[in-house]
C-alpha cells in the first residue's frame, strides 16, 4: 500500500511535542587518555578487559554516590546525577565519582608496566536540562536529555589532563565548599560562545576549611533611620508609664527583625527587659504558644514543646523577679504551658465555662506583665503575628488599653498589610518599603569588602527589587563567585542563570547547596523547627559517618550565618536566622528522605529518647512520616486541648487535617476507634460554632452512634460523650425523650457510675418537660444516689454546663410542688442553690437560680422572683451570657409588674422575650408565654393576651412541651372570660386542664384547674 505523500512511516510517530520535565542536573563524562596508543602495544583482548575494567569502577563509583550511569561511548562514558531523582548534592557527587575514578587509575598505575599506564580524565557541568522519555519513538535509550551541560561537560573533559578532573563554574560554586579547586583561566570551547571558566579538583577539602571565606558579615543598619528614631521615642514614652504597641508590617525579608534588634539593642543597654515572643507557622494551634513557649525558655530553657511547667517552677520565676502573681494566674499559666491532656477524667479549671476560661488566660498574661513592669520597663517583641493563634489574637485586642499605664513598648511584626489594632494614640502602625536603589550600596560594601564592581549595586537592586535579605544574600553568593575578580553585569547575569536563580527562595536554596556536609545538618534541623536543640539533633545526625563532630556543624552553621546560638554552657539551643532560610532548607529535602527523617523523630519520641513535640507536631510528624493513623491520633488529641482552651478555629483544621488522615487508613478496630475519638472531639466544637441544633452537629453524632451501638457494652460506657452529644443534639423534644430511653436501655447496665447517672440526668431533664413526673421522679432519685463531687467537677464541664447534683435537687422541687408537696419543694430548692454556691461554679449556680425563679413564679413569690431575677441578672452580665440575662429579665418584668409597675415591667418582659428568642432555648417558652399573657391582661390587652396564650398551647401540643399545658389552658379560660366570652369554650379549656394535670400527676394544676372550673359552673 502506497502512503500518501509526506506521512511518516508506521515504525515512527510525529514528534509535536517534548513530554518530560525541567530538571537542573551535573553532567559527568569520562575518557581514556591515549586509548589509541594502548590499543597498539595491547593485545586487543587485554585491553578489552583493560577497558571493561574502567568502565566496571566508573558505573560503580557513580552508582555509589547515586548517579544514573547513561552509556558508553567507546573507551568513555557519560552519568548525570540528580536523575532520575533530584538530589540537592548531585554536584558534589558528581565530583566524588570523579575524584573516586581518577583516584583509583592512579592507584592502578602503581603496578603497570612503563608505557602501559592507564590515565582517565573527566569533565563536570551543572544546568538544566529537559529530562524526556523516549519510549515508543525510534530513538537508543530510556531518556533523551537535551541542555547545555552534557555538552560542555564533554567538552570539558577533552581540556582536561590525563588523570585529573575539570569542572564548569557553576559545578565549581556548587562544590567548593567541600573540594578543594585550582582555577585553571578560561578556555574558548567548541560550540560555547565567549570563553567559559574552568577549575581543576585538586582534592576533597578538610572540614576544617569548608567556611573560611563563608563568614556572615553584619550589614550596617540603612534606609530605616527615621522607623528607628519613632521607635525610640514610643520607648521614651513607654519608660516614663505610658505604655505603646508599635506595628511593623512588611513582606518576608524587608528588615522588620532588623528594625526590631536595633531598638532591643539600646533597651539592653539600657538596662531593661526584652521578651521576645514568637508566633509559629507549624506548632501554632496550641493557645498562647508564644508567650508560654518564652516563658518555659526563661525558666527552663527548653526549644518550644508541651512540657509542662509547674506551678513551683513558674512561681519561682516570677519571685526572682521581684514579680508576685496571684495562685488563679499560676494555675492558668501552668494549664496553658501544658501541651497535652493525658487523662480523659481530668480537665483543668472545670468550673470555667470557655469563655470564662479565655478571658482568665488573657488576664493571666497581662497580670504577668503588668507586674514585671512595674519592676523594670518591658519590651516585649511579638514577631510574626500573621501566624498567631486566636487566643494570641484575642490577647493583641486588648493590647492597647491593658497596657495604657504601664511601662511596656509591645511591638508586634507582621506580614499583613491590615493593621490588627485600631488607631489609638498609644499605637503607631509603620510599613516598611523596600530600599531605594541609592540605598543599596551602603548595603553591599561590608559584605564584598573590595570596591564595588561598578553596575554591581544596581544589578542587584533590580534583581532583588530592594528587599535586604535578597540583596544581603545575593550579595554573598556573587561575593563567593566574583570577589577577587574583576566581572561585569554578562557575567552575574550568566552566574544567576546558571544557580536558576529567579527568586529569595531559590537563592537561599542555592546559598544552602554550598555548604558542604553542614548543609545536611541544616536540612535535618529544619524538620525540628525554627527552633531546635543540639542534644534531639544528636539523634538524627550520623557524626561517625562524617568523622567530624555536631558541634563542628553547627560551629560552621553559625559562622555561614544560617543559623544563631541561643544561650549559654549546657543550655544552648539554635535557631535558624530568618524563617525562610528554614524552609529553604526543609524544601530542599528528598520527599523519601524527610518521610526518613520525620519517622525517626516519631521513632525516638516514642522510644522516650526524645522529649515529645506538642501534639500538632507529632501529628504532622507522623502524617509526614506515612504514618496516617497516628497522624489523626495526635491531631484529634491536639484539638480536643484547643477547644479545651476556646481555641474553635484551631481545633477545626486540627479536625480537618485528622479526617484527611483517616481517609487514607485500611478499615480496622483502631482506625474505627480513632474515628470515634475524632468524632466525640467534633462534636462539642460543631455545637460550639454552628449550634446545639445545626445538621453539621447532628450528622457528628448520627455517624457516631451508629458505630457505638455495635458495640459492646464496655465500648458503650467508653464513648457515652457521644451518646449524650447524640442526645443534646435530638431535633425536637420526642426525638429527645426517645433517645433517653436508648440512653438508658444502652447504658443500664454501665460499670462506671458516672455513666449511668448522666444518662439519668439526660432522662429526667428530656422528660420533665413532657410532664412525665413519675418517670422524671424515679431517674432524679436514682440518679441523686450516684452523684460523687469529685466526679461531678469534670461532668458539669462536659455535659450541659451544670451540675447534675444542681439539676437534679432544682428539678425535684418542681416536681413536689406540681405533686403537690410545697413545703418539700422548699428544701430540695434550698439545697440546690446552696451546693450551687459551695462548689462555686457558674453555669451550675445560673441553672439553679433559674430553676428558683421558676418555682417561685409556680408559687406566685414575687418577691423571691424579684430577689431571683437581680441575682441572675448580676450573673448574666459578670459573664456576659445574653440568655441568663434575657430570663433575667422575663422573670424581673413579671415580678415588678405585680408589684404595680405594670408598664416598665410588661416592658422589661418584652425584651427579655426578644433577647431570649435569639440565644435561649424553647424549654421554658411556655412559662414565659404565660406570664407574658398575664402582664398583657394587667395592661388591658387582653385580645393579645388570648393570642399569646392560643400560639403557646399550639406550641405545647405540638412539641409535647406539656408540663405547664394544664395551666395555659386554665389562664385562656380565664382570659377568655374578659376578651371573648365564651362559657362553653372556657369549661372545655378547664375540662382539658384539669384531665393533663392528673394524668401528669400534678396535683397543684389540678387544683386549681378544679377550682376554677367550680367558680365558672356555680355562676348564672
Amino acid at each position: 500500500m502506497v502512503k500518501p505523500a509526506g506521512e511518516a512511516p508506521s515504525s515512527l510517530r510525529t514528534v509535536t511535542a517534548i513530554a518530560g520535565e525541567r530538571r537542573q542536573v551535573t553532567a559527568l563524562f569520562y575518557d581514556i587518555v591515549g586509548s589509541t596508543h594502548l590499543l597498539q602495544k595491547l593485545d586487543p583482548e587485554d585491553f578489552a578487559l583493560l577497558q571493561r575494567q574502567v568502565h566496571n569502577r566508573a558505573a560503580s563509583a557513580i552508582s555509589s554516590n547515586g548517579g544514573y550511569f547513561d552509556r558508553l561511548q567507546g573507551d568513555g562514558g557519560s552519568a548525570y546525577f540528580g536523575l532520575p531523582v533530584s538530589q540537592e548534592d548531585a554536584a558534589e557527587c558528581a565530583v566524588a565519582s570523579a575524584l573516586e575514578l581518577v583516584e583509583w587509575s592512579r592507584t592502578f598505575n602503581e603496578n603497570a608496566e612503563p608505557g602501559e599506564e592507564l590515565r582517565v580524565r573527566v569533565g563536570i557541568a551543572t544546568g538544566m536540562v529537559i529530562v524526556s522519555d523516549v519510549d515508543g519513538s525510534a530513538l537508543p535509550g530510556p531518556k533523551e536529555i537535551i541542555g547545555i551541560a552534557p555538552t560542555l561537560a564533554s567538552r570539558i573533559q577533552a581540556e582536561a589532563d590525563p588523570n585529573s578532573v575539570l569542572v564548569s563554574d557553576a559545578t565549581y560554586r556548587l562544590t567548593r565548599g567541600a573540594f578543594e579547586y585550582e582555577f585553571t583561566g578560561e578556555r574558548s570551547l567548541k560550540g560555547f560562545e565567549g570563553s567559559v571558566r574552568l577549575w581543576r579538583l585538586i582534592a576533597q577539602r578538610p572540614l576544617a576549611d569548608r567556611f573560611s571565606s563563608s563568614h556572615q558579615t553584619l550589614t550596617p543598619f540603612v534606609d530605616r533611620i527615621d522607623e528607628l528614631e519613632a521607635c525610640r521615642q514610643r520607648w521614651a514614652e513607654a519608660r516614663e508609664g505610658r505604655g505603646q504597641v508599635i506595628v511593623i508590617a512588611g513582606e518576608a525579608g524587608i528588615g522588620k527583625s532588623r528594625l526590631v534588634a536595633e531598638l532591643s539593642h539600646d533597651v539592653s543597654c539600657a538596662g531593661c527587659e526584652t521578651w521576645i515572643l514568637q508566633c509559629l507557622p507549624r506548632g501554632n494551634n496550641r493557645p498562647l504558644h508564644p508567650f508560654t513557649d518564652a516563658l518555659r525558655l526563661r525558666i527552663r530553657n527548653d526549644a518550644p514543646g508541651p512540657s509542662a511547667l509547674n506551678g513551683q517552677d513558674i512561681r519561682a520565676f516570677l519571685h526572682s523577679t521581684g514579680a508576685e502573681i496571684s495562685d488563679s494566674t499560676i494555675a492558668m499559666l501552668t494549664f496553658l504551658s501544658g501541651g497535652r491532656s493525658d487523662s480523659a477524667s481530668h480537665i483543668p479549671f472545670p468550673d470555667l465555662s470557655a469563655d470564662d476560661a479565655k478571658r482568665q488566660a488573657i488576664d493571666a498574661v497581662f497580670e504577668v506583665l503588668t507586674a514585671l513592669s512595674r519592676r523594670k520597663p518591658q519590651l516585649v517583641v511579638l514577631e510574626d503575628i500573621h501566624w498567631a493563634d486566636t487566643l494570641t489574637l484575642a490577647t493583641i485586642a486588648e493590647l492597647t488599653s491593658r497596657i495604657r499605664d504601664e511601662k511596656v513598648l509591645a511591638i508586634l511584626t507582621t506580614r499583613d498589610t491590615s493593621p490588627p489594632l485600631p488607631v489609638e494614640p498609644n499605637v503607631m502602625a509603620m510599613s516598611l518599603p523596600r530600599l531605594e536603589a541609592q540605598d543599596t550600596p551602603h548595603l553591599l560594601e561590608p559584605i564584598w569588602s573590595n570596591p564595588l564592581p561598578e553596575g554591581l549595586a544596581h544589578f542587584i537592586h533590580e534583581k532583588s527589587e530592594g528587599v535586604p535579605l535578597f540583596v544581603e544574600e545575593l550579595a554573598t553568593l556573587l561575593k563567593e563567585r566574583f570577589g577577587g575578580t574583576p566581572s561585569t553585569a554578562k557575567d552575574w547575569r550568566r552566574t544567576l542563570k546558571e544557580s536558576n536563580v529567579a527568586s529569595l527562595q531559590e537563592l537561599l536554596s542555592a546559598r544552602l547547596a554550598g555548604l558542604g556536609e553542614a548543609r545536611r545538618v541544616a536540612q535535618v534541623a529544619s524538620v525540628l523547627g525554627r527552633e531546635f536543640q543540639a542534644s534531639l539533633l544528636s539523634h538524627l545526625i550520623d557524626e561517625s559517618a562524617s568523622g567530624m563532630s555536631l558541634d563542628r556543624f553547627l560551629t560552621e552553621l553559625v559562622q555561614a550565618g544560617i543559623v544563631r546560638r541561643q544561650g549559654a554552657g549546657s543550655e544552648i539551643s539554635y535557631r535558624f536566622r530568618h524563617i525562610l532560610l528554614q524552609e529553604a532548607a526543609y524544601e530542599s529535602l528528598l520527599k523519601a528522605d524527610r518521610r526518613e527523617i520525620h519517622k525517626r523523630i516519631v521513632e525516638l519520641v516514642e522510644a522516650g529518647v526524645a522529649p515529645p513535640p506538642p501534639d500538632e507536631i507529632m501529628a504532622w510528624h507522623c502524617e509526614q512520616a506515612g504514618r496516617p493513623l497516628d497522624a489523626a491520633s495526635y491531631a484529634v488529641r491536639a484539638a480536643e486541648n484547643c477547644a479545651m482552651r476556646s481555641a474553635i478555629h484551631e481545633a477545626e483544621q486540627l479536625l480537618a487535617m485528622a479526617e484527611n488522615n483517616l481517609s487514607r487508613c485500611e478499615p480496622g478496630a483502631e482506625t474505627e476507634d480513632v474515628r470515634l475519638q475524632l468524632l466525640a472531639t467534633k462534636g462539642p466544637v460543631a455545637i460550639s460554632t454552628f449550634g446545639k441544633g445545626s445538621p453539621e452537629a447532628r450528622t457528628i453524632y448520627d455517624q457516631a452512634i451508629a458505630i457505638c451501638r455495635q458495640r459492646e457494652i464496655d465500648d458503650r460506657e467508653k464513648w457515652f460523650p457521644l451518646y449524650w452529644g447524640w442526645w443534646y443534639t435530638a431535633p425536637d423534644g420526642d426525638t429527645n425523650r426517645s433517645r433517653s430511653r436508648i440512653l438508658i436501655e444502652d447504658l443500664d447496665r454501665a460499670k462506671h457510675p458516672e455513666v449511668r447517672l448522666q444518662s439519668l440526668h439526660c432522662a429526667w431533664a428530656a422528660n420533665f418537660h413532657a410532664g412525665q413526673h413519675g418517670l422524671c421522679m424515679d431517674c432524679i432519685e436514682r440518679g441523686l444516689t450516684l452523684y460523687d463531687p469529685e466526679r461531678g467537677r469534670v461532668s458539669r464541664v462536659r455535659y450541659g454546663g451544670h451540675d447534675a447534683n444542681v439539676c437534679g435537687l432544682g428539678e425535684r422541687a418542681q416536681l413536689l410542688w406540681l405533686t403537690g408537696d410545697p413545703s418539700g419543694a422548699d428544701e430540695s430548692m434550698a439545697k440546690a442553690l446552696e451546693w450551687a454556691e459551695a462548689i462555686d461554679h457558674p453555669g451550675s449556680l445560673c441553672h439553679a437560680l433559674d430553676i428558683a425563679n421558676l418555682l417561685s413564679c409556680y408559687k406566685r413569690d414575687i418577691a423571691g422572683t424579684i430577689a431571683f431575677s437581680r441575682r441572675l441578672r448580676e450573673l448574666g452580665e459578670t459573664y456576659e451570657r445574653p440568655e441568663i440575662r434575657a430570663k433575667s429579665r422575663i422573670f424581673g418584668g413579671w415580678g415588678i409588674a405585680l408589684q404595680g409597675q405594670v408598664a416598665e415591667g410588661l416592658q422589661e418582659l418584652e425584651e427579655g422575650l426578644e433577647i431570649q428568642q435569639a440565644t435561649g432555648t424553647d424549654e421554658d417558652v411556655p412559662v414565659y408565654r404565660s406570664l407574658w399573657a398575664e402582664l398583657l391582661v394587667l395592661s388591658g390587652r387582653a385580645e393579645r393576651a388570648l393570642s399569646v396564650l392560643d400560639e403557646a398551647i399550639r406550641d405545647a401540643e405540638a412539641t409535647g412541651n406539656l408540663v405547664w399545658a394544664p395551666e395555659l389552658y386554665r389562664q385562656r379560660a380565664s382570659v377568655r372570660e374578659q376578651a371573648q366570652p365564651d362559657r362553653s369554650a372556657s369549661l372545655q379549656d378547664l375540662e382539658r386542664a384539669l384531665a393533663l394535670a392528673e394524668t401528669q400527676g400534678a396535683k397543684a394544676l389540678a387544683e386549681r384547674a378544679r377550682a376554677d372550673a367550680e367558680r365558672l359552673q356555680d355562676q348564672p
